[in-house]
């Protein structure tokens, strides 16, 4: 893994969870920068981009822009057998006004 991050493991079912966020296996993620389209997914219970596994989704961000970056604002998702594309800022907000303690699924948006 590229990157050490607090709150991060993966699920039995090789979801990846950070940050109170389970993201399940097969997610994919995109973000642009400088006009070029940047794709990823979770295996393994790590988010992969470019062949590279990252704990947190700031740390795959920094890699692409070389300053930090703010992952969550950066990428948006789209969940295994869904159509729509999220931005991860929400599903971490969603999570924040849920109050648990166990992780919530992105399923929940």
């Amino acid at each position: 893994m590229n990157s050490s991050a607090s709150n991060q493991h993966s699920a039995p079912d090789d979801a990846w969870i950070v940050q109170g966020v389970r993201f399940p296996a097969g997610t994919e993620f995109r973000a642009t920068h400088k006009g070029k389209l940047y794709l990823g997914s979770v295996a393994s219970g790590a988010l992969v981009v470019g062949g590279k596994a990252y704990r947190s989704p700031s740390a795959a961000a920094v890699e692409i822009t070389k300053v930090s970056t703010n992952g969550w604002a950066f990428w948006t998702c789209k969940l295994p057998n869904s159509e729509a594309w999220v931005q991860l800022k929400r599903l971490r907000e969603l999570g924040e006004s849920l109050g648990s303690k166990k992780p919530h699924s992105a399923d929940d948006v």
